[in-house]
């Protein structure tokens, strides 16, 4: 294992490089068949090798993993490249430091505190979710966990095309398959869905049902109860469910879970409470919730209870909530407010909920760049992308109104140059 570690990571193996056969590598190494298959088993699962049931592993392509966190860029420029919530629009947080927020408690803690799992559990049924109940350290500490329980190296995940990178790239560290399905305004194209599901063994499916990043895309329930019809039919199919935007969606929640033997649904605080928080409500099946709780145990336990009964606190506190809607319809407008505007000047953008507005683009780095050598800072689609088209992705939470026009104008300049279209 060591061998094929080292000829790896110096490139004498490059990506997609077979491997030999169990039989093979057994016969040269003097090692047992199930000695080579526990080692390739070991390489898998740290992302070096795929493998696959019946078929001879092959070398990853560890350098197409898409970076999770965005570089520094230039000091200069106005980045509108983090999907992140405007500061200015979060509630005030440290108000609920009261002395009595701190309550010892002991190894033995419960994993979800009384205080916290009552409005959860009210939020959940009132979206038609009913499960086991367990909290995270944010959405994707819940989707590493669950993907660990049931899935394995060389596993099949279908994913939105274009989808969360940060999701792609844990995906592959897991070695895991992606496979994008395509998607619209509201969501899934059912009849892609059904597609890959004909055609290739998928172990899970991963969806984000309103606010989807990095298109904005919410499903309908209509979309919603077409994808149940076509998923009925593989029971065995583990659904998980991002609603990262939670109580910043001004959308019904569209869940697919009803009636699965496998399913999780990840509701995430940190966007409406801020990214500190490091927060996720999660509502299971049974068997699963059991497996995910035990990895907690084995690791760090559960989410500080000072972290739930601050939580807990905000979503029981009216004048808080309250504040919340009005942060979303304010990003709803911000949104609104640049589509319409580069809608204008024939510019197709689109984001039906979220803080991103998603721009068809012919040539994303060329784009970028110029928008850059504006002031502005985008993101390019290349890292959310496995078989879509091109686009830029703009984040509407730090995008001033009175910067709308402008930003607009630039963007047509990065299209055409020569363009004699401007906005004002």
């Amino acid at each position: 294992m060591s061998a094929i570690t080292r000829l790896i990571r110096t490139g004498d193996l490059p990506p997609g490089s077979l491997l030999p056969s169990i039989r093979e590598l057994s016969r040269t190494t003097g090692l047992s068949p199930g000695t080579v298959a526990t080692a390739l088993k070991t390489l898998a699962s740290r992302g070096l090798i795929v493998s696959r049931q019946g078929k001879r592993s092959f070398v990853a392509d560890l350098t197409r993993l898409p970076a999770v966190y965005s570089r520094s860029r230039h000091p200069g420029l106005i980045d509108l490249s983090k999907i992140e919530p405007d500061p200015r629009l979060l509630p005030d947080v440290a108000s609920f430091f009261t002395p009595n927020l701190y309550v010892p408690s002991m190894y033995d803690a419960t994993n979800v505190i009384p205080e916290l799992a009552t409005p959860l559990e009210a939020r959940f049924q009132r979206d038609g979710v009913v499960g086991a109940l367990g909290v995270t350290n944010g959405a994707l500490d819940a989707i590493e966990r669950i993907s660990q329980v049931w899935l394995h190296p060389g596993d099949r995940v279908i994913v939105e095309d274009p989808c969360w990178t940060t999701q792609r790239t844990l995906l592959q560290m897991l070695g895991l398959e992606a496979v994008g399905v395509t998607i619209d305004d509201e969501g899934i194209d059912p009849r892609s869905l059904a597609n890959v599901l004909s055609k290739r063994k998928c172990a899970a499916l991963m969806i984000t049902p309103r606010a989807q990043n990095p298109t904005g895309a919410t499903m309908s329930i209509q979309r919603r109860d077409a994808i149940r019809a076509v998923i009925e039919d593989f029971p065995d199919l583990l659904v998980i469910e991002d609603d990262h935007f939670s109580e910043l969606s001004q959308e019904p929640y569209p869940s697919l879970t009803y009636g699965r033997n496998l399913f999780a649904v990840i509701r995430s605080y940190s966007k409406i409470f801020g990214p500190d928080l490091r927060l996720a409500a999660v509502c299971m099946d049974q068997n699963t919730a059991d497996q995910v709780h035990m990895r907690q145990l084995l690791g760090p336990g559960w989410v500080s209870h000072i972290i739930q009964r601050l939580t807990a606190r905000m979503l029981t506190d009216e004048v808080t909530m309250g504040e919340i809607g009005k942060a979303a319809e304010i990003y709803k407008q911000r949104r609104d407010l640049l589509i319409n505007t580069l809608a204008v000047a024939g510019l197709k953008a689109k984001g039906v909920s979220g803080f991103t507005v998603y721009v068809p683009v012919p040539q994303e780095s060329d784009t970028v760049i110029t928008l850059a050598e504006r002031g502005w800072g985008v993101q390019a689609g290349g890292p959310y992308r496995i078989d879509s088209d091109p686009f830029i992705r703009v984040c509407v939470s730090a995008l001033n109104p009175e910067d709308v026009l402008k930003f607009a104008n630039d963007l047509i300049i990065a299209l055409d140059p020569s363009s004699r279209i401007l906005l004002r």
